[in-house]
């Protein structure tokens, strides 16, 4: 069943980063979308005060992030993207909007945008590869797979990636329709 959050009230969650990306402040929904496994972590009192890196996965993504929140400082300009972000049967698109504000802190929220609910599909064999940190693809003997839409079973993360596609997107700072990431996941 098709989510939107357009006709009902927008669900968004935020942070903001100090001027050395400590997180200074969460918004009181902070947690409510996080995985039931990953919820423990995402409680604010368990978030605020830590680093950045004690909460994101992946060297690529972390230096993307140290890189975008650098130019919405030195710029003073706005960011947004689409991302997915999956529960377990669940595929959501959320757009990921980077502000800076005085004293060079950044806000950085998360609004979900739709989601899905999926019947459990019960789980096979695992596959082990890199998930796509935007997109939610895995990388499954040199192809981007969508779990929601291939049949192939239990996708294990080895390593939180971009696939070119998402770094060819995010580098080149283009905003990209909803239909781009969530054509399969609906």
């Amino acid at each position: 069943m098709q989510t939107s959050v357009a006709n009902s009230k927008p669900h968004s969650v935020y942070y903001i980063l100090d001027s050395f990306d400590r997180i200074a402040d969460v918004s009181d929904t902070w947690g409510e979308t996080a995985p039931e496994s990953d919820q423990s972590k995402s409680l604010k009192n368990s978030v605020v005060g830590g680093g950045l890196r004690d909460f994101v996965k992946g060297d690529e993504v972390i230096g993307f992030l140290n890189t975008l929140f650098f130019w919405c400082r030195f710029e003073n300009r706005v960011y947004e993207t689409l991302y997915r972000c999956d529960g377990p049967d669940t595929p959501r698109l959320f757009r990921m909007i980077v502000q800076p504000r005085p004293d060079e802190h950044i806000l950085v929220e998360h609004r979900l945008i739709s989601q899905t609910q999926r019947p459990s599909m019960g789980r096979a064999a695992p596959f082990f590869g890199p998930k796509c940190s935007i997109c939610c693809r895995y990388n499954i003997d040199s192809v981007w797979v969508d779990p929601f839409t291939s049949a192939r079973g239990d996708y294990q993360v080895t390593e939180h990636v971009f696939c070119p596609d998402c770094r060819d997107r995010l580098s080149s700072g283009l905003v990209a329709k909803p239909d781009d990431l969530a054509k399969d996941a609906s």
